[in-house]
């Protein structure tokens, strides 16, 4: 019984400890040299979404800009 837990808890914690290292190689690195903590991975995670967010939306306006300036130049053609 004991060793059950034990097991699942391990197990839990290898997810988790593999969650996070998908997390961190999907953030940009700043120092390749040292692996940053779970607590750093959070952090630098809620800073780096909203940079993300603000990058597609700028690139959706550019695209929104394109479509104008594409229809508008083939309708005077």
């Amino acid at each position: 019984m004991k060793h059950n837990r034990n097991a699942n808890e391990r197990d839990r914690r290898k997810k988790i400890n593999s969650l996070f290292s998908s997390l961190r190689s999907s953030l940009p690195t700043l120092d390749q040299s040292r692996k940053l903590s779970i607590s750093g991975t959070n952090s630098r995670s809620l800073k780096y979404i909203p940079e993300v967010n603000e990058q597609a939306k700028k690139l959706l306006q550019n695209k929104e800009e394109l479509l104008i300036n594409s229809c508008i130049g083939s309708k005077r053609h």
